[in-house]
């Protein structure tokens, strides 16, 4: 099985990222003295995160244009014991016809064991929501190496200054994930796999009941307002909340409430580009962690996908982005295709194309006859 094929399958593979294989061993030829034996293997690799918000300043000069060449680098940056210490660094080309800002990190203090890391860099607004992101992969071999790759066009980011440079400022959001030692690597003879799993196998049933009663002492708490602490407010409504939950939830939340921004002096979110129902079902959704899909339509599940990725509710955008796989048919295919284009989202791109490819004419025919409808409307 290949890595792309395992990353479009990421659900059916790896439940709760945990990978399970079975495998069955053999002699092919001569006999075998002992009789056949059942054993059960385990390795768990220890993970480290860290998320860090950097705001880099002083990067305009005196002219209020972008300095042509500058490096700014973070302090030692701390993982959980074990752990090698890294530094994140921000510069541009090295050559002046370079129009890069390059992104980069360094391990200090490794050990000999080689290290897988994850990295995911997001640009955020004045508001704290993504207006641009990269993600990149790499192995450290050793402490001496040094990870970089191109974060983003200079010329892209002076385009809109307000938009990525509010103040003068550029704001990062890192997040971070290494690989470390192995925290268990064994092999238990006579014992099945269903046997272990079971043996550590709590009551299926209570764990559930206590789940729907928490959902529903969650939801009533919602509805009530009770103990509110903040208002989320658009154009037709206001949805009093609490700001500990929209924290715990959501990081942008989280940005907008603990920084000095007009959010948290006022104590008023003003969500102006989503319909009530796209909100209200947000907000459900950071309070009770489910979504029932009975009463959502493609409309506002595409809206609600946006949402979701707007205040990063990683949860929520796989509910969404899942709900349209089910629900995609050739009236739908290329709009949904647009739409996994702006979100990033791999899964739903490969579903529709695939749709597209497979049903050409049906999905000319469907766009043809969409379009003759908004001609009548209008």
């Amino acid at each position: 099985m290949s890595i792309d094929e395992l990353n479009r399958k990421l659900d059916a593979y790896l439940e709760h990222d945990v990978l399970t294989l079975r495998c069955r061993v053999w002699e092919e030829n001569g006999s075998v003295s002992e009789p056949p034996v059942d054993c059960f293997a385990k390795t768990e690799i220890k993970i480290a995160q860290l998320n860090y918000r950097w705001i880099l300043e002083d990067l305009m000069g005196p002219d209020g244009i972008l300095k042509h060449k500058f490096k700014r680098s973070t302090g030692i940056l701390n993982f959980s014991s074990g752990f090698p210490t890294i530094r994140i660094h921000v510069s541009t080309g090295e050559t002046f016809d370079d129009d890069s800002i390059y992104l980069g990190s360094k391990e200090y203090n490794g050990s000999s064991t080689p290290l897988f890391s994850v990295c995911n860099i997001h640009l955020l607004d004045s508001y704290g929501s993504i207006v641009h992101s990269i993600c990149g992969e790499a192995e450290f071999q050793n402490s001496n190496e040094t990870w970089k790759f191109p974060f983003l066009a200079k010329h892209k980011l002076l385009s809109n200054t307000e938009l990525y440079l509010p103040g003068g400022k550029l704001t990062l959001q890192c997040e971070l994930s290494f690989s470390g030692d192995l925290v268990v690597n064994c092999v238990e003879f006579g014992k099945t796999d269903k046997e272990i799993f079971n043996s550590e196998k709590p009551n299926e049933d209570s764990v559930s009941d206590g789940q729907e009663l928490w959902k529903e002492n969650m939801r009533q708490f919602y509805s009530d307002g009770e103990f509110s602490d903040l208002l989320v407010r658009t154009p037709n409504r206001e949805f009093p909340v609490h700001r500990a939950i929209l924290c715990a939830q959501s990081e942008v939340f989280r940005g907008m409430l603990s920084h000095d921004m007009k959010e948290k002096n006022s104590g008023v979110i003003e969500i102006n580009d989503f319909e009530d129902d796209t909100v209200s079902k947000l907000l459900l959704y950071l309070y009770t962690n489910s979504l029932s899909l009975d009463d959502i339509d493609y409309v506002l599940a595409k809206d609600l996908y946006f949402a979701a990725d707007k205040y990063r509710i990683t949860p929520l955008q796989k509910i969404c982005s899942n709900h349209l796989i089910e629900s995609i048919d050739s009236s739908n295919a290329c709009d949904i295709l647009l739409l996994a284009e702006q979100l990033r989202d791999l899964e739903l791109k490969a579903t529709a194309r695939n749709l597209i490819a497979s049903s050409p004419y049906e999905i000319m025919n469907s766009v043809t006859r969409n379009s003759r409808k908004e001609h009548l409307l209008y």
